[in-house]
């Protein structure tokens, strides 16, 4: 069991609930809705079977992207997390290595045949680029100034967005002709969803890891790593977060009071404005690297309750429709 913690398997059923909620509470119920609305059937373009082959691409290119993490921090963690890195101890770096290889092989050959199953090869361009991405980041970009948390922020944005570019792009291609009976329509309205989830993502996900940044200072440190909290200090690093943060809460409340004015969204996004309040809080008032522990363990709370604003849409969309 032990072995299997390199994959981080607890981030991986999150993406699986990610990509789930966004199917189930978000695409079909709001494809219903057109449905209802402008009398001609329209279905989510992937089938339970390539939704399967995507999700397992994306969790295979991710559990690779795991690994090689834990490659390249295996003297780091002997200080940071002492015990918990199991590369060097139950797995070899030779093996760690053939591992990482393998997992991240099978996810962009899975993306491959999903792309020729739903014929169109382009769309295998997105997994392809972010195992690309995480190789870099792991090997090359992982101990430098800031680009690693970017490029992390990126690849765990890029799992609603890449489900986003999987429906959206055969929708619009299928379902071309319905603009000749109304020409204003298009399938941007489920875009921009997919781009709020994913924006979403990117920011929460890029304050957890400065975040984390922090939390690992004393063992970056010894290693040479020129994290943000490294180069610029801890002070600037809260700075930073409490910016991303409030970041959030104005896009909460944007959202809020000019698209999305009713009651079930007032009351969720009050708590996840709340929430990220708390996360302010115990950011600046945080010292040690527990603490630190704490607040990024809260920063992915909120992120799951992200997610679950899906089900919202799904409530939204059901009263629309009584």
């Amino acid at each position: 069991m032990q072995k299997i913690a390199v994959l981080r398997p607890l981030n991986l059923l999150i993406i699986i609930f990610t990509l789930l909620c966004l199917r189930f509470f978000l695409v079909e119920p709001m494809l219903t809705g057109v449905t209802n609305g402008l009398g001609v059937g329209i279905d989510p373009q992937l089938n339970y079977l390539q939704l399967a082959l995507l999700t397992a691409s994306i969790l295979f290119i991710a559990a690779g992207g795991y690994v090689a993490n834990d490659m390249a921090d295996v003297e780091i963690d002997q200080i940071n997390k002492p015990g918990k890195n199991m590369i060097g101890i139950l797995i070899s770096q030779k093996n760690a290595l053939r591992l990482y290889y393998a997992l991240t092989g099978l996810g962009i050959l899975l993306s491959l045949a999903l792309a020729v199953y739903i014929w169109n090869y382009n769309l295998a361009i997105v997994q392809t680029a972010i195992a690309v991405s995480l190789y870099f980041y792991a090997f090359y970009f992982k101990k430098t100034f800031f680009p690693g948390n970017f490029i992390v922020a990126l690849a765990v944005a890029a799992v609603p967005f890449t489900y986003g570019v999987y429906e959206i792009i055969p929708l619009q291609e299928v379902y071309i002709f319905i603009q000749e009976d109304y020409p204003e329509f298009n399938f941007n309205f489920l875009a921009y969803w997919m781009l709020g989830f994913t924006a979403f993502a990117f920011v929460i996900t890029l304050s957890r890891e400065i975040t984390k940044d922090i939390q690992d200072l004393k063992g970056d440190s010894q290693f040479g790593s020129k994290s943000l909290p490294a180069v610029m200090g801890i002070t600037f690093s809260r700075i930073v977060i409490v910016v991303l943060y409030l970041l959030s809460i104005w896009g909460l409340s944007y959202l809020y009071f000019n698209y999305l004015r009713d009651g079930a969204t007032l009351v969720y996004f009050s708590i996840l404005g709340f929430l990220f309040f708390v996360l302010i809080i115990v950011t600046i008032l945080a010292k040690t690297s527990r603490h630190f522990a704490r607040v990024s363990d809260l920063n992915k709370l909120v992120s799951l309750l992200g997610v679950l604003y899906t089900a919202v849409v799904t409530y939204m969309m059901s009263n629309i429709e009584s």
